[in-house]
């Protein structure tokens, strides 16, 4: 039975063991009750196999002692069986000596056993069994990795498979591309023989995803980062937060970090034997969440959120969502993660600090990726990038020449009898200036017939607006080919983002917004609430909008949208 923290109390050799008297304990087999005896082949099923795949004949011997070491029928059994371990360790061969309760001790029995010191491995062994006694398996921390180097070479090379691993808790947290990027991560990580563990107590690094989108996020990443020092853990920080909000990232300094557009140097940080990452295939696939609202509620408390009006309507807000996932079947969507980086000069925006330059992914790769996607049964795509309108950008091609191959690669596949109206594409986050650029290619081509739906973010209605934005269009333009996209394909479900109190913007500026959101007929709208970003050029404008009339407007915006039909959100969904 393992209970109780670090040691299994068994009580004293005289008078009774542990809450039993001394009648019904009995002797229980080999020097204590039964519960010593089931412990010990706990940890015997827990340690020797992986120390069996590692040292061929290496074993450790689990010894249990009830008591002070004066009983001389157990000193003599361990003198006949086993070398003292002060001999070889320089450590008494028991511990904590008198302190009347169950002494664990493990001693090699074979001159080629790892030599690992005592201490580290019933530190080991005790974290492995008391916190995880129905899993199998057997970590040994990080730090006495080292003392596994005195073993034979063939059995070396096997050591990071069978014994030396390295716990790493993985905090997700940002947008499907970073979603996306963290799978990626998990993925390699395994590759390389570590464990992922659900708990970061017990991890021996923590690798955390940030997000820095909106100042509600930013706050969030900032309460999770502190949160996790606690742990005194080697922490690597993944996302955008370290680039768009370096003032408030200095208080972490001491943590290792990377950014987006070097997510190939996250190598520097974990162990990379068996692969590296950029050999890596990159995921298609977001895990879906756990639905434990309790777990969802536990980490907002952790990181210290206010029990105010706005944390208790998210928390509603996220129970009903978990809520219809549980009783829809939602159908998942393959991702092809076309390109990264942005071309864009948005002067709120800091993000491209943080994702960097265009990279687009070659067209091959992409319709590999569909194809791999169709023979895995998956028949609803998400075309997504830091922004799609870039791709080819910085190869010569451009979006509307991967689309014609996307849609072509639907008539070379093998589809016996499937109608191809039964697949469906997603086009995510694409800028308002690049369908008006490629307005001809992209409307009277085949493929749009099957886009289903597309989000394209208008951020304000207003001309003057959107030219201190730096968006480079004009909404006139806009509305023209959402116009003409709606016409083509009626059933389109299309998506927008808007900015509200973005400096120097009038009542009449934010009612035009509201007003172009209705007219273009866009099915959802998520309402972002205006934020200075650290070195923006907006941030630079000194005719600011007050929080108060921001707050104001959000809520005039939402009674605005609700009154229409239009669905809004406050993040996205």
């Amino acid at each position: 039975m393992l209970c109780r923290g670090p040691f299994l109390s068994a009580g004293r050799r005289t008078g009774r063991r542990g809450n039993l008297p001394r009648r019904q304990a009995g002797r229980g087999g080999d020097h204590g009750p039964p519960q010593l005896a089931d412990a010990r082949q706990d940890l015997r099923s827990l340690l020797l196999p992986g120390l069996d795949a590692v040292a061929g004949s290496a074993k450790i011997d689990l010894r249990y002692r009830c008591g002070p070491a004066k009983n001389p029928k157990v000193q003599r059994r361990d003198d006949q069986k086993i070398p003292p371990c002060h001999d070889r360790y320089g450590v008494p061969p028991s511990w904590p000596d008198g302190s009347g309760k169950l002494q664990r001790q493990f001693w090699p029995v074979d001159p080629v056993a790892p030599r690992i010191p005592p201490a580290a491995l019933l530190d080991a062994v005790q974290r492995r069994v008391v916190r995880h006694g129905k899993k199998k398996g057997f970590f040994l921390p990080a730090e006495h990795h080292q003392s596994l180097d005195c073993l034979p070479g063939k059995d070396r090379q096997r050591k990071k498979e069978a014994f030396v691993t390295t716990r790493i808790y993985v905090e997700e947290a940002g947008c499907k591309r970073r979603q996306l990027d963290i799978e990626t991560i998990k993925k390699y990580l395994q590759a390389n023989g570590h464990a992922l563990v659900e708990n970061p107590e017990d991890a021996d690094r923590i690798l955390v995803s940030t997000c820095a989108f909106k100042k509600k996020e930013e706050d969030d990443s900032v309460k999770r980062l502190r949160f996790f020092r606690k742990f005194g853990r080697e922490i690597v920080v993944f996302g955008c937060l370290p680039d768009i909000a370096s003032d408030r990232y200095r208080e972490f300094a001491d943590f290792h970090k990377i950014a987006p557009r070097e997510i190939e140097h996250i190598d520097r940080y974990f162990d990379h034997d068996v692969v590296k990452y950029a050999e890596m295939s990159e995921e298609n696939l977001v895990t879906r969440k756990n639905l434990n609202i309790v777990k969802s509620l536990k980490r907002k408390i952790q990181s210290g959120e206010l029990f105010n009006r706005e944390f208790f309507a998210e928390t509603a807000q996220s129970g009903v969502n978990r809520l219809k996932d549980l009783l829809s079947e939602p159908q998942e969507s393959w991702f092809l993660f076309v390109c990264r980086g942005c071309h864009g000069k948005c002067s709120y925006c800091a993000i491209r600090r943080s994702v960097g330059p265009v990279k687009s992914k070659p067209v091959s790769d992409v319709v590999a990726e569909l194809r791999r996607g169709l023979r895995a049964g998956y028949r609803d795509f998400s075309i997504l990038g830091d922004d799609p309108g870039c791709y080819g950008l910085d190869n010569g091609g451009n979006l509307p020449d991967l689309l014609r191959a996307l849609r072509l690669s639907l008539d070379d596949g093998d589809r016996k009898g499937e109608k191809l109206t039964d697949i469906s594409f997603h086009i995510k986050e694409i800028h308002p200036k690049f369908l008006i650029k490629y307005e001809r290619e992209l409307l009277e081509q085949p493929f749009t017939r099957l886009v289903k739906s597309m989000l394209c973010p208008v951020q304000s209605g207003s001309d003057r607006i959107l030219e201190l934005m730096q968006r480079e269009h004009t909404a006139g333009e806009l509305q023209k080919i959402l116009r003409k996209a709606r016409q083509l394909q009626p059933q389109m479900n299309l998506e927008t983002q808007m900015i509200v109190g973005f400096p120097s913007e009038s009542e009449s500026e934010f009612s035009a917004t509201l007003d172009m959101v209705r007219q273009a007929q866009f099915n959802s709208v998520v309402v972002f609430p205006y934020h200075d970003k650290e070195g923006t050029p907006a941030s630079e404008i000194q005719d600011k909008v007050s929080p108060e009339v921001i707050r104001k407007r959000m809520q005039s915006a939402f009674s605005y949208f609700r009154k229409h039909g239009i669905k809004a959100y406050y993040r996205c969904p």
